[in-house]
């Protein structure tokens, strides 16, 4: 009885392992950085959970040395996230100066930081659905 277990067991272990995971596609490898960077947690904090219960005033804080502040960034992102969706999906972008500062708004107050916490998850949410529909 114990030879027929370790027989059973055997087996099951060598049939795990000859099952291969399905092979990366350069879809699948976009998607999944599109997940870990927007909501799904990886070996870094995504920008969901970055950005979550942050207050404006949290979110405009700015350290002594110039760099941008959370809301900046947050700013940044919808920006060129915005960008890129509408290239992807074939609709005109915004009017874009050339100028990158430009996509670092400097004034956020409690509904703008929301509405904008709000639209950075969608955009990300629409890009990842783009990618999800589309073939390879």
């Amino acid at each position: 009885m114990k030879q027929l277990l370790l027989v059973i067991l055997v087996c099951e272990m060598s049939f795990s392992f000859a099952q291969k995971p399905p092979t990366a596609t350069l879809k699948s490898v976009l998607l999944e950085q599109l997940k870990t960077t927007h909501n799904k947690k990886d070996w870094f904090v995504p920008v969901n959970t970055a950005v979550e219960g942050l207050t404006a005033e949290q979110a405009m804080w700015k350290d002594s040395s110039g760099n941008h502040s959370v809301g900046q960034l947050t700013y940044h992102l919808v920006f060129w996230n915005t960008q890129s969706l509408a290239k992807l999906t074939g609709v005109k972008a915004d009017v874009f100066s050339g100028n990158n500062e430009e996509t670092f708004n400097n004034k956020l107050d409690k509904e703008s930081w929301d509405n904008l916490v709000k639209k950075l998850d969608d955009v990300l949410t629409q890009l990842e659905k783009v990618v999800s529909a589309a073939d390879d």
